[in-house]
């Protein structure tokens, strides 16, 4: 399992953050965050490539993508 590779303080924060989107997107009738508003706002901060490539949009694509599943 690739987060259990992170280290613990990482995968503290990241228990911690999944546990506030969770209730963000809980309470999505008064603040209107779905789970595709959050991926969209915090996929390319959560899953920036290391290295820039011409194709930022697929990338995109697939950040959201995994955020969502996450």
């Amino acid at each position: 399992d690739l987060i259990k590779q992170l280290p613990k303080p990482n995968q503290d924060t990241m228990q911690v953050l999944f546990r506030h989107l969770k209730r963000v997107v809980e309470n999505g009738e008064k603040n209107r965050m779905t789970y595709q508003s959050v991926a969209i706002v915090f996929g390319p901060t959560l899953l920036k490539p290391e290295k820039e490539t011409g194709n930022i949009a697929v990338h995109t694509v697939y950040q959201n993508q995994i955020v969502e599943l996450i």
